[in-house]
């Protein structure tokens, strides 16, 4: 019995063995966390109707040290033992007529860190790194954040375990930003991708830059156009229509190096059905509010060579009689918007459109003469008109000639 009972005992105390030996390793080791993630989101800010065009920016990565007594921060020196050996760097690409809004990879992934602890970086926007058009003009973030990562141990590895972001204020001069409000953290955790070519999500770590676009043509191809057809057999064709037409240029176009202005002095051109030249008309009021009151008759058009992609335009026309009014409103070469008035009324889009970088842009009119002549006669009925005329000419004559005839008679017969 001592020996079953012996034997059992080494078989549990067996059993145990083995099974601690493979449950401590478990234990010792359980599994690491998810390292922290980080992306900058760059946001191109255009008016709308204006397409983002290609282009790449670059993101600059300075680590930081703090004074314990002062809470400043100063760029470290490379030979301190808290100097990462990787270099910290973003970027993110826009291929033209893209989404605005774009996301730089992970920026904490392949970091070596050289142990735990709290890890602080300034990041800026690297300006100018795109070659822009002459018409084309781009503000570059002037922002930077303060970007701390947070790095633990486990068993061995050195993990990212958070990172946090916070506007940077600006220093004194010769001074570097110093950290904001702690409690207006932003979470720099790389977004979602769409699906089916939706935009998806982006990190709060965003840096904004503002581009806006002049849309340079000429006369037959311009910026914006009112055009007037008038049809009808009848129609008038040098008959005047009275239009005004308001104009209103994006904050973007203005708030830039060199705002957009109108060549002075400031005149759109009115040119007939073969493209000369007819009259100019100027361009009344003050940015970003313009006014211009012109007529055109038919075939004629007015053209404005040059203006800011983004532009609001409002056309509106004041009807004639005996015409009926259609407009069709074309923005980037597509067909936005038709309307249509009864005959009299005055015919106008309902709201402004922004002219668009993509194609043409125009408010087409058109009037049909819807008059018939008073005698409701058409020139097809004249032959038969004259020889019904004439045969009652003829019937007449033969009814007076009779009723003389009689009278004579009974002249002779009185007498």
């Amino acid at each position: 019995m001592n020996t079953y009972i012996s034997k059992l005992t080494i078989a549990i105390v067996a059993v145990l063995v083995i099974g601690l030996g493979a449950a401590i390793p478990a234990m010792a080791y359980p599994e690491p966390p998810a390292a922290a993630r980080a992306a900058i989101t760059k946001r191109i800010v255009t008016p709308t109707g204006t397409t983002i065009p290609e282009s790449n920016f670059t993101f600059e990565f300075q680590q930081m040290a703090r004074d314990r007594a002062t809470g400043d921060l100063s760029v470290m020196d490379s030979d301190d033992l808290s100097f990462i050996e990787t270099t910290l760097s973003a970027s993110v690409s826009f291929e033209a007529g893209a989404y605005h809004m774009a996301e730089t990879e992970d920026f904490l992934a392949g970091v070596t860190w050289p142990h735990a602890g709290d890890f602080i970086f300034i990041v800026s926007e690297t300006a100018n790194t795109n070659t822009l058009a002459a018409n084309e003009h781009m503000t570059y973030s002037s922002e930077s954040f303060i970007v701390v990562v947070s790095v633990i141990n486990h068993y061995g590895l050195l993990i990212p375990a958070g990172a946090f972001a916070l506007p940077a204020t600006p220093g004194t001069e010769g001074t570097l930003p110093q950290d904001s409000d702690p409690d207006s953290k932003i979470d720099p955790t790389p977004g979602t991708p769409g699906e089916d070519g939706e935009p998806g999500t982006f990190s709060n770590l965003q840096f904004s830059n503002v581009f806006s676009r002049d849309i340079i043509g000429t006369f037959d191809d311009p910026a914006l156009e009112v055009t007037k057809d008038v049809v009808g057999v009848y129609a008038n064709l040098i008959l005047p229509f009275e239009f005004t037409l308001n104009l209103g240029i994006p904050a973007e176009a203005l708030d830039r190096a060199e705002p957009f202005a109108f060549a002075q002095p400031a005149v759109a051109t009115i040119l007939d059905a073969e493209g000369d030249v007819v009259r100019t008309v100027p361009i009344e009021g003050t940015m970003p509010n313009f006014t211009l009151d012109f007529t055109l008759s038919a075939g004629e058009r007015l053209a404005i060579p040059v203006l800011p992609a983004g532009t609001t335009f409002l056309a509106a026309e004041a009807q004639q009689p005996e015409y009926n009014g259609d407009l069709d409103v074309v923005v980037g070469g597509t067909l936005v918007v038709s309307y249509e008035e009864a005959e009299g009324d005055d015919i106008a889009m309902a709201i402004a459109r922004n002219l668009s970088d993509a194609g043409r842009n125009a408010a087409d009119f058109t009037n049909t003469h819807n008059h018939s002549p008073l005698t409701g006669l058409i020139i097809g009925s004249m032959p038969i008109l004259a020889i019904i005329i004439g045969a009652t000419l003829a019937l007449s004559m033969m009814v007076a000639s009779r009723s003389r005839q009689r009278v004579e008679q009974m002249s002779l017969l009185y007498y």
